[in-house]
């Protein structure tokens, strides 16, 4: 491969930014080949080793591993890096030193000394009037002492004199000071973790009416931490305590109890009372919870978009991760708004940020089908695979689907079985479909005519059309089980009943 005028040139010295980011055709090991130019802006030089990024003339943006490019390819990179860092003055000694060698270190300049760090000056002051009013006696004070300490606000950060100071306002029979002395136990700060004095603790001023103390309480119950043995019943009780007193995570748990009647009788209509009591707080997943009730029309709710939208919105505005996800499924179907494929990538990207696995699945499937971005098969295979590795089923589903047709990635059957079959065994019934087509043709696996027969069975089960389908195929024709053709004709007008248009043709 040629390299554009400005590339091989040994008495050019050291290349110039020009001949940087001029175009060039840069060629994968799977033979892929793809012009563009080397994006200056959003190429770190420390990440040259691993990944490099290039930008089209038509807008597009690729994301490629440097192990995946061709050896011209890395030479130049070696070039680009060592031109950006200015570190040798000509392309000979460039060219004199081995692909994999580590970076010259920089001379270290002698450093210069620096002023002690100031406090933040309205935190100090804070501070100490806290410590005046503490030391003279006051309970609230002392516990704030104690928080200040812990937090490092306004004063070095000291867990031993949090303890002191939380004990001291326990002494004074503070309930507050008593649940920050249970966390110090539960937590090991300033102290030796002691469960038993922990729960002590919390049961003590969660029975005098503390709030926080119910919650946490009700926690433990839940999960069975600090040595307690999980109770359904207890764990209610105190979540309905703490509901009662207005806290919103409380209610929202409340919510998810009466839905499903788990320590408490199942009522649908009382958890969307309770939804409401705490998205009227602005608690992210309660108002996630009651937009899904509108959206499926449930609680003797009629089917709502907009309200359904609406409440997304306010999740999302909260910065809550699945509020943010929901709101981009609205925007990119046009659910109860505007189409607005930006914008829903947008939020897709936000949710995917604070590592929503789905949301990553989303952000994928943007790059795939060019919702709100250009198309970048490379890009959707990157999300598909941190979704999957997130175990997000449709992300470990769609990660199958690019090795199998090589999409973004070199073609591997092998790999592309691997994902299906985990995206199957978590549940997902179009995972189940394709593990069974590819047990049936030894597409990436052996041959397994009875496996295929299990999978298709278990997506039948789930409703899935091509479940359905493909289960009555093998009974028709003896695939995995024994031929029975009045089954199979039964199946096929389920499947066509469910949508499948293959079935449909079967029958005509």
């Amino acid at each position: 491969m040629t390299a554009p005028s400005g590339h091989d040139s040994e008495n050019q010295g050291v290349l110039t930014l020009d001949a940087i980011r001029e175009e060039r055709q840069w060629t994968l090991t799977n033979g892929l080949s793809v012009r563009a130019s080397f994006d200056l802006e959003r190429n770190p030089v420390k990440k040259l080793r691993e990944r490099v990024r290039l930008r089209s003339d038509d807008g597009k943006a690729y994301r490629v591993l440097v192990s995946k490019l061709s050896a011209p390819d890395v030479e130049f990179l070696k070039r680009v890096s060592f031109a950006l860092q200015k570190r040798y003055p000509t392309l000979e000694q460039i060219d004199s030193i081995p692909i994999d060698a580590p970076p010259p270190q920089k001379k270290r300049k002698a450093s210069k000394p620096t002023a002690p760090r100031v406090e933040d000056p309205e935190a100090a002051r804070a501070f100490r009037e806290t410590l005046r009013l503490a030391k003279g006696g006051d309970v609230v004070s002392q516990v704030l002492v104690g928080r200040y300490f812990e937090e490092g606000r306004g004063v070095e950060a000291n867990e031993r004199e949090a303890l002191r100071w939380f004990r001291m306002a326990a002494h004074a029979e503070s309930l507050e000071g008593v649940f920050y002395l249970a966390r110090c136990y539960e937590l090991g700060i300033g102290v030796e973790p002691d469960s038993d004095k922990a729960f002590r603790g919390y049961k003590k001023t969660a029975k005098l009416g503390f709030l926080p103390a119910k919650l946490r309480l009700a926690q433990i119950y839940h999960r069975g931490e600090l040595g307690v043995r999980r109770n359904r019943n207890k764990a209610t009780h105190w979540y309905f305590a703490a509901a009662v007193d207005g806290d919103p995570v409380a209610q929202t748990e409340m919510a998810r109890r009466c839905e499903r009647g788990s320590g408490i009788e199942q009522d649908e209509q009382a958890a969307c009372q309770w939804l409401r009591k705490a998205a009227g707080k602005k608690h992210g997943p309660a108002l996630v919870a009651l937009g899904d009730y509108y959206a499926q029309g449930r609680a003797g709710l009629d089917e709502d978009p907009e309200a359904a939208y609406e409440y997304y919105r306010q999740a999302a505005f909260v910065g809550d991760a699945d509020g943010q996800d929901r709101l981009g499924d609205c925007l990119r179907r046009g659910y109860g708004c505007f189409e607005d494929p930006r914008e829903a990538f947008e939020q897709y990207r936000k949710a995917a940020a604070q590592h929503l696995p789905q949301a990553q699945t989303h952000v994928g499937v943007c790059f795939e089908e060019g919702i709100g971005r250009p198309q970048d098969p490379y890009q959707a295979f990157y999300w598909y695979r941190k979704a999957a590795k997130n175990k997000d089923p449709e992300g470990m589903r769609r990660l199958g689907r690019a090795y199998f047709l090589g999409a973004g990635v070199a073609r591997d059957e092998r790999k592309a079985v691997k994902w299906f079959r985990r995206s199957a065994d978590a549940g997902l019934s179009s995972a189940q479909v394709l593990m069974g087509k590819s047990l049936l043709s030894g597409s990436g696996t052996a041959v397994d005519r009875p496996g295929a027969f299990r999978y298709f069975k278990r997506a039948a089960v789930k409703g899935d059309p091509d479940g359905v389908y493909n289960l009555a195929l093998c009974y028709e024709h003896g695939l995995g089980a024994p031929k029975d053709h009045d089954r199979a004709m039964e199946l096929y007008r389920h499947a066509a009943r469910l949508g499948s248009s293959e079935a449909a043709r079967r029958l005509e």
